[in-house]
């Protein structure tokens, strides 16, 4: 053959190739997925979640909201049944002490007791604990220079938070929760402790 037909076929291969890896990397929406990473915290735990979480999260990038007061799941138009069914594949195969769907929203994610802010903000100590004590969780944040512990705490009757508020003053908040409430507070620990891998 001719080199430079060689080199074009070469060229045209090449070409190709890269084309085919670009492809790839486009989720559904043709967007990169906002979720990217999100399941990271899933990996060495129960066999199989981190791969489904990835599949739904990141590779369909399906959105979905949980009503924390009826367990009932909405997901969004661009979903497929494709994506219902890798959720249901991963609810079935989590244990007890798995978090739930990493990416799925939680319908009304505030809780009364604490801002998300103030969530993230005491999940930044040096030490962090993530606790299921059933029937409730719990994330501690303790640094050690000086020694200091703030905590959010949340059961399916009440929730209890001693941290920094808004202004970086000391605040102690305890509630009692309704259902709905307290599935609010307790899908929000749980959200930030598998953010952290936990």
């Amino acid at each position: 053959m001719h080199p430079l037909k060689v080199s074009l076929l070469s060229l045209v291969l090449a070409g190709l190739s890269l084309f085919g890896s670009a492809v790839l990397a486009i989720t559904p929406d043709g967007e990169t997925p906002a979720n990217e990473g999100v399941c990271d915290g899933l990996m060495g735990g129960t066999p199989g979640l981190y791969g489904l979480c990835v599949a739904f999260c990141e590779a369909q990038d399906c959105e979905a909201t949980l009503d924390p007061a009826t367990g009932l799941i909405e997901f969004e138009p661009g979903c497929k049944t494709s994506d219902i069914r890798l959720l249901e594949r991963y609810n079935s195969r989590k244990e007890p002490t798995d978090p739930d769907m990493p990416c799925v929203n939680v319908a009304a994610n505030e809780c009364q007791c604490w801002s998300s802010e103030e969530l993230y903000g005491l999940a930044n100590f040096e030490t962090l604990f993530c606790d299921e004590s059933p029937p409730g969780w719990a994330l501690t944040g303790r640094t050690l220079a000086p020694w200091k512990v703030e905590y959010a705490v949340a059961t399916p009757t009440d929730c209890l938070y001693h941290g920094a508020d808004a202004n970086g003053e000391e605040a102690t908040r305890y509630q009692t929760l309704d259902g709905e409430s307290a599935g609010v507070c307790i899908s929000t620990i749980k959200t930030e402790c598998t953010y952290r891998g936990f």
